[in-house]
């Protein structure tokens, strides 16, 4: 999956009034509605593992570790010391993917561009994209499209006036599906 994770800050701090709840989180809609799917919860940025969802906060009123989701959600609060059951705002963003390849740019001239593909299967053209390289010139301006559905193509352009070769390193994609 290259879905972007985010931690759900909502409940990582201690708060008395939340000891015992229960806390559902379910997918929204294109409109940031909650819908009836309960979402998927994982213990980690990146993996497979997944949490129960629903969560149940522990004594001191705050998830027992770090809850990770791929895509937007809103908490549904339910058995709360002393506070009604409600919903939380939307948690997180929604249609971001990102993906990653070796690539080795080799020698670039003065004013000239390298680019590479990367896969990133959600991605459709007119998505928004943008780019980094792990071996970072302030002389070589990274840039990245979408250029068919599932491929992004990022693009190193020299700006100097000399010659660059860049090493083998890895370039990262992010999309921002519309």
């Amino acid at each position: 999956m290259s879905q972007v994770r985010q931690a759900i800050p909502d409940f990582q701090f201690a708060n008395e009034v939340y000891v015992g709840a229960q806390v559902a989180f379910y997918l929204v809609d294109a409109f940031g509605a909650k819908t009836a799917t309960l979402a998927t919860l994982y213990d980690a940025q990146t993996g497979a593992g997944t949490l129960l969802n629903p969560q149940m906060l522990d004594s001191d009123g705050k998830f027992p570790a770090p809850v990770y989701i791929g895509a937007a959600v809103i908490g549904e609060v339910t058995l709360a010391n002393g506070v009604a059951d409600h919903d939380t705002g939307v948690i997180g963003r929604a249609n971001e993917y990102y993906g990653s390849a070796t690539w080795n740019p080799g020698s670039c001239a003065a004013g000239a561009s390298e680019q590479t593909t990367v896969a990133v299967s959600e991605a459709a053209i007119g998505d928004l994209a943008i780019a980094s390289f792990s071996l970072p010139d302030s002389s070589m301006l990274p840039n990245a499209q979408v250029t068919a559905a599932g491929v992004v193509t990022a693009t190193l352009t020299n700006i100097s006036g000399a010659p660059i070769n860049l090493a083998s390193g890895t370039v990262r994609v992010r999309v921002f599906h519309n």
